[in-house]
């Protein structure tokens, strides 16, 4: 078959057209670290980190947060396999190589060429099916994955954040009000030692208010090794050695607004990090099944040559020249129409809608149980915070501040303490655990596990 050297030329133009990217399709991609709204910039954290390190204050929930962003090893995974993903889709868009090598026959010996043929080749395989958009349609939503992946790390780091804050806030405040309550047993403890000397107190009334004393020691040192604790888990969450000794620039407050059930559920289907990952992978098995149907589509292998003809033609006195030969080949799907792949395909797609809603469902139960939580605490908080603000208080405040000058009353008057005492250690203890559920809740329900509620010790 003769070909002319023009129709060469052409293929050749072809086959370099071929090996521009097609299919391109624009794509959008976050920020793999800082999710949409987030206003910390990098020079803010730095900052904020210089603070903590040299200045030994505490930065704002905020700062910490982007801190924590910027050096979690989880984020760094996450944002390497976005990129992977990333890399993935761009060469899902790349057309396979042409091939060109040499041709040679009738190579007889090494003195003389004459009756050998000698010249090159250009071969192409032509995807058929739509096998390249379809490729180019799993990696996509492989990237679409791999960016939920992402979005569900910055929640797991953010809330852990969030959480260990406010634990360390309320463990503070613990801190803090069992050390004012030991300053008053001391000082009446003095006072009763003073009275037990000239008489005036007996024994009993002297060991108990030792026993009170030791007991009011022994809960400061407990709250003070939870406060410990729960700054060392702050620091760990944030990536720095340890958080400073200071206030926090947050306050533990009841929040104004509540939430409703119902809504939150909707926010959480339509938001979701857990649910758009489980649908992105839905979608990309069903892709995988689209893309393994149209693999049984045989590709066609196009092979174009040119050679240099050395044999003299009868009657002819000059060699035979240039000539030109084409192949164009398919194979024949028989035996192997890619039945396995698209069998194993359909199974993942199950595995995929199982995977769905079992995500669902678990975060249904989740909700459920947190917004129990959050109500029963939000009940529990109220009624306490409506009991420090009673009569009943203004009682306690009154004998807290007069504890000394009320020393033949003593014992009652210790108990009143205690009762007092306990009061506002159960409104922080609720109030903390309120917070806890309303954070996980606000977070979309991607917690690490790290954070526990605050005990009343």
């Amino acid at each position: 078959m003769r070909i002319s050297t023009r129709s060469i030329v052409l293929f050749g133009i072809v086959l370099g057209v071929l090996q521009f990217p097609i299919y391109v399709r624009s794509f959008g991609h976050r920020s793999p670290i800082f999710p949409e709204g987030e206003f910390v910039t990098p020079e803010s954290v730095n900052q904020a980190l210089n603070r903590l390190l040299t200045d030994k204050t505490i930065p704002t929930l905020q700062e910490l947060e982007a801190m924590a962003l910027q050096q979690s090893p989880l984020l760094v995974q996450s944002a390497s396999r976005v990129e992977e993903a990333q890399g993935e889709l761009r060469q899902s868009r790349y057309y396979p190589n042409p091939r060109i090598g040499y041709l040679g026959d009738d190579i007889r010996n090494q003195q003389s060429l004459e009756g050998s043929k000698h010249g090159i080749f250009f071969e192409q395989d032509i995807l058929l099916g739509g096998k390249v958009g379809a490729q180019r349609d799993v990696a996509e939503l492989a990237l679409l994955e791999a960016q939920a992946e992402n979005d569900i790390q910055i929640f797991r780091v953010r809330n852990a954040v969030r959480l260990l804050y406010f634990q360390a806030l309320a463990a503070e405040l613990l801190v803090e009000l069992k050390e004012s309550f030991l300053v008053i047993i001391s000082e009446a403890n003095s006072a009763v030692e003073q009275l037990h000397a000239n008489g005036s107190v007996n024994l009993p009334g002297r060991v108990s208010a030792n026993l009170a004393k030791l007991q009011s020691e022994s809960d400061l040192a407990l709250a003070v090794n939870h406060r410990d604790q729960a700054r060392q888990m702050l620091a760990s969450a944030i990536g720095v050695m340890a958080v400073p000794a200071g206030r926090f620039q947050e306050s533990l407050q009841f929040p104004g607004s509540d939430i409703d059930f119902e809504e939150v559920w909707q926010t959480l289907l339509l938001e979701s990090p857990e649910i758009k990952k489980a649908r992105t992978s839905l979608e990309r098995a069903e892709s995988i099944i689209s893309l393994e149907r149209k693999r049984r589509i045989p590709n066609l292998s196009i092979r174009l040559g040119i050679q240099h003809y050395q044999e003299q033609l009868p009657n002819v006195s000059i060699p035979s020249g240039l000539q030109a030969s084409a192949e164009i080949s398919a194979e024949i799907p028989i035996f192997d129409r890619n039945q396995g792949n698209i069998s194993s395909a359909r199974a993942a797609v199950e595995i995929a809608q199982a995977e769905l809603d079992q995500i669902t469902l678990s975060l249904r139960e989740r909700l459920v149980t947190a917004y129990n939580k959050y109500k029963n605490t939000s009940s529990i908080t109220r009624k306490y915070e409506n009991q420090l603000h009673s009569e009943t208080q203004e009682y306690c405040e009154r004998y807290l501040k007069g504890g000394a000058e009320l020393i033949p009353a003593y014992p009652l008057i210790i108990t009143t303490q205690q009762n007092c005492l306990q009061i506002k250690i159960n409104y922080i203890s609720a109030l903390s655990s309120m917070w806890h559920e309303l954070l996980a809740i606000r977070g979309l329900l991607i917690t690490s596990g790290q954070a526990t509620v605050i005990k009343s010790y």
